[in-house]
């Protein structure tokens, strides 16, 4: 009976010979390799864009950009010479306080938005007349 039993079976010939698809998905290594090149589109690049683009911030910076430091300092830029890697920020309106500081010292670069620009724009046009 156990004779028959292993000579009638059809199935079990084709459990022998697995195919090429059930044996590479058997694998762990197809798991572990799907989740590292997942990490690495999801973490990795993203990063790596973000450092990038800081960078080429940082290597754009100009007279008058408003900047936040590491430190939580907000300042305007003085002198920012494009070959050297220290930069002058101005931390007071009167501008008799200065820091020197390094570029990567600059955590952010701010942007002026419409209202700041309107309000700057109206000042300007309010000093002449008094």
């Amino acid at each position: 009976m156990l004779l028959a039993q292993a000579e009638g079976g059809g199935a079990g010939g084709a459990q022998e010979n697995p195919d090429f698809l059930q044996s590479l998905l058997a694998s762990p290594f197809l798991l572990i390799g799907g989740l590292l090149a997942l990490f690495y589109v999801m973490v990795l690049l993203p990063e790596k864009r973000k450092k990038n683009e800081m960078a080429r911030r940082l290597s754009q910076l100009k007279k008058n950009d408003r900047v936040v430091t590491i430190g939580g300092i907000h300042g305007t830029i003085v002198s920012a010479p494009g070959d050297s890697d220290i930069v002058t920020v101005r931390t007071d309106e009167s501008g008799s306080h200065r820091l020197r500081l390094n570029r990567s010292a600059i955590a952010q670069v701010l942007e002026e938005t419409g209202g700041e620009a309107k309000d700057k724009a109206k000042d300007k046009q309010e000093k002449p007349a008094s």
